[in-house]
């Protein structure tokens, strides 16, 4: 048995599902978004990119715009502040094309395993070509693990 590919690919696996946790679970029911993660920037990023491509990002922050300025509690500040970063993100969530396929874990997974597959079989890396069948079966195993935890 392979290892060092074993490891790779469930490290690939648990990379891509890491990676959804700290972004805040961009593409969760609309509520269970936490826009307080680490990385919650790049969906946020992203949501605004779209927005201001259609031209309403000015609309919808301004909506809050208004509220956040009056109040004087930095408590009540900053849950607003949060109010409106969720609120823009889900207007331009709902415009997604390519987007999705880096905020879904699954999909994420799909990629990255894709990428780093044709890399180690076009260098033989970890002896991967050898090994084509254990690869395969690990990759269909971490993706059956994958989509039972997301």
């Amino acid at each position: 048995m392979n290892w060092d590919l074993t490891i790779t690919l469930t490290g690939l696996m648990l990379f891509s599902y890491w990676l959804n946790y700290i972004m805040g679970g961009p593409l969760a029911d609309p509520g269970k978004v936490n826009v307080r993660e680490i990385l919650f920037w790049l969906p946020e990023m992203l949501a605004r990119r779209r927005l201001k491509m259609l031209g309403t990002l000015h609309k919808i922050e301004s909506r809050h715009a208004n509220e956040i300025m009056m109040t004087q509690d930095p408590e009540t500040k900053r849950k607003l502040k949060e109010d409106q970063r969720e609120d823009v993100y889900m207007a331009g969530r709902e415009f997604f094309t390519w987007e999705k396929s880096l905020l879904c874990p699954i999909c994420f997974h799909w990629w990255l395993t894709l990428i780093v597959g044709l890399f180690l079989l076009a260098f033989d890396a970890m002896n991967a070509r050898a090994d084509l069948f254990l690869a395969a079966f690990l990759y269909l195993v971490n993706h059956f693990i994958i989509r039972k935890i997301s």
